[in-house]
Parts: structure tokens; C-alpha cells; sequence
């Protein structure tokens, strides 16, 4: 093969692999990335992202590596968007909205996690890998925001850090409000009237 067809097969490729870097869909993965210090963006996690951390999985099987930064998506419906510190307690995080390739972002972050509550060595549950976990651990940093309809280019900065690792977030659809409970104090309301009106009655009766 001649160099000059080489040479177009080789930018084809890195043009494809540009367009799909970044890119993620709302599900029930938790999807994984890297940080190494606060003046940097967090990455994603090798070999997805050729600059990432080599990462460690969730324990659960319930994360997915992510591609390099800005993760890119368009979305019709609100969604939860939650960030959980993992692994070993100390780091803390900003989402930012509007990033391009060089991770040029909106001054404002649409979600911060709290300081963390210890920097303690140590972690939630296990090996400290499981998300699911981990977001339920108060002295994990974590968060959730909701995200409206539209399209989304979001980079993430470590505002604490104690050590290089890894962290997850998670875009699921915002649950509506349950039938259930709206039905359910409905009847309880309408009950109360009825009693209301029952003892009203019975009372116009006794003074007869």
C-alpha cells in the first residue's frame, strides 16, 4: 500500500475515533473517570482514554470506562446527573457545562459535591469501587443535579484532591412523581371531608 493511501486510512480513522470520543447516552451504568490534580480536567480511564488512569472497575460490574473529556449528549427529558467521589475518601468535584475540545467551560459549574467529610485513608465498603455504595456513604463527596432537555458538553475539575484515582457519575431520566402517592392522598383527603361532613350532620340533627 502506497504511503499517501496509508496516510488517508490513518486520518479516517482518527477522524471517526474523534467523532465518537466523548460521546454517552443516559442509562443505568455508572460511567467511571480519572483525575491526577486540581489544575487539571478529569479524563477517562485507560485505554478508552489513551491519557486516562489505568482504572479500577467497580467490584459490581455496574460502571463502564469512560472515553476522554468533554462527554457530549443530547437528552428530550430531565435527567438526574449524580457525581460520587470513590475509592479512598479526600476529593471533591465541579461539573461544568459548555466545554469544547479543550475543555474551555462556562465560568458557572452546574454541580458541585460537598468538601469532602474526611481525608481519612479509607473508603466505602470493600475495595471502595462500587458507586452504588459509595454514594450512599456520607463521608463520600457526591451529588445530584437535574439536567433539562438539551444538548450537554460536560468536563469535570477536582476542586479537592488527596490523592490520583478515580470517581463515577451517573445520567438516568428524573423519576416523575408517583401515581401512587398522588392517589393516595387524594382518597385521604376526600375521607377527612366525608368525616367532616358526617359529624356536621350528625350535630344539626342533635339540636333538633
Amino acid at each position: 500500500m502506497s504511503s499517501l493511501r496509508w496516510f488517508t486510512v490513518v486520518l479516517a480513522l482518527c477522524c471517526c475515533m474523534s467523532a465518537r470520543a466523548g460521546v454517552i447516552a443516559p442509562g443505568p451504568l455508572w460511567e467511571e473517570f480519572s483525575f491526577i490534580d486540581t489544575s487539571d480536567f478529569a479524563g477517562g480511564c485507560y485505554p478508552n482514554d489513551p491519557n486516562g488512569i489505568d482504572c479500577l472497575p467497580s467490584s459490581s460490574g455496574n460502571s463502564q470506562f469512560l472515553n476522554a473529556a468533554p462527554w457530549t449528549f443530547t437528552t428530550t427529558v430531565s435527567l438526574d446527573l449524580t457525581v460520587t467521589d470513590a475509592f479512598l475518601y479526600g476529593e471533591a468535584f465541579n461539573v461544568y457545562n459548555n466545554c469544547d475540545a479543550d475543555l474551555d467551560c462556562d465560568a458557572t459549574p452546574i454541580l458541585t459535591t460537598p468538601p469532602p467529610v474526611s481525608s481519612a485513608l479509607g473508603g466505602c465498603g470493600g475495595d471502595g469501587s462500587d458507586p452504588a455504595v459509595c454514594v450512599l456513604d456520607p463521608q463520600m463527596s457526591h451529588a445530584t443535579a437535574v439536567l433539562a432537555p438539551g444538548t450537554y458538553s460536560i468536563g469535570i475539575e477536582p476542586y479537592a484532591l488527596d490523592n490520583p484515582g478515580a470517581a463515577y457519575f451517573l445520567l438516568v431520566p428524573t423519576p416523575e412523581p408517583r401515581l401512587g402517592w398522588f392517589l393516595g392522598g387524594a382518597i385521604i383527603a376526600l375521607f377527612a371531608k366525608q368525616r367532616r361532613h358526617g359529624r356536621n350532620a350528625g350535630n344539626r340533627g342533635g339540636r333538633g
